[in-house]
């Protein structure tokens, strides 16, 4: 996406004819102008605006670093399970002719009824966070503060549905670690450094107490 915006500006500004829909009395100057895009996944628009944030100016250095660090406050992966939920929000919206921002009480709870038929009662709570989000990056106040018809709705889910079973999750001894490292070893088929390799991710996971996310990549 970032890849596709810089060529489209690069595209623009070389066939832009000057016009403007809003016209400054003055002269900005760079320090003061910020270039935002929001990447809701859902909802977005792109635009150059005095630097400043929803609480407070910020404006230069200050300003930059705002950005920087409310762009790091949601992972990855969160971001992904977000943009999912935004998609879904929204079409629902769509559907009802209901206004997604800022959401109502009934709104949301609605939405989170709707889902009952489709995803698990977990899922609904991360697509409402995904709802959560997409207010925050709108500069509006988290709706769920106030939602008292929700908070019923979701228990009431919670009831119904349940929550899912997850399946315990067995410890690896050094018996059961040993059988891969020695089917690793005895495979020819895969390169000797490749087999150290993977040999030395097992062994460090095993010792480091890792998560597979921490010394694997996608």
């Amino acid at each position: 996406d970032c890849c596709s915006d810089l060529v489209w500006w690069n595209q623009l500004l070389s066939k832009w004819n000057g016009r403007c829909f809003f016209l400054h009395n003055e002269w900005t100057t760079a320090e003061e102008l910020g270039l935002c895009t929001d990447a809701s996944g859902s909802i977005g628009t792109t635009r150059t605006e005095e630097a400043r944030s929803s609480t407070a100016p910020a404006v230069g250095e200050l300003g930059q670093r705002i950005s920087y660090y409310a762009a790091l406050a949601v992972t990855p992966t969160s971001c992904r399970a977000y943009s999912s939920g935004e998609r879904r929000f929204v079409s629902f919206c769509n559907l009802h002719r209901l206004q997604a921002l800022p959401a109502t009480d009934f709104t949301l709870s609605g939405f989170a009824a709707a889902l009952t038929s489709e995803v698990q009662p977990g899922t609904i709570k991360t697509y409402l966070s995904a709802v959560r989000n997409l207010h925050a990056e709108q500069g509006l106040a988290d709706p769920m503060l106030d939602a008292p018809l929700l908070a019923r709705v979701m228990r009431g889910i919670t009831r119904v549905h349940g929550s899912a079973t997850t399946r315990p999750r067995l410890p690896i001894t050094m018996f059961v670690l040993r059988k891969p490292i020695t089917a690793l070893h005895q495979n020819r088929l895969i390169l000797p450094a490749n087999r150290l390799m993977i040999a030395a991710a097992m062994l460090l996971a095993f010792y480091g107490f890792l998560r597979c996310s921490e010394f694997t990549t996608q």
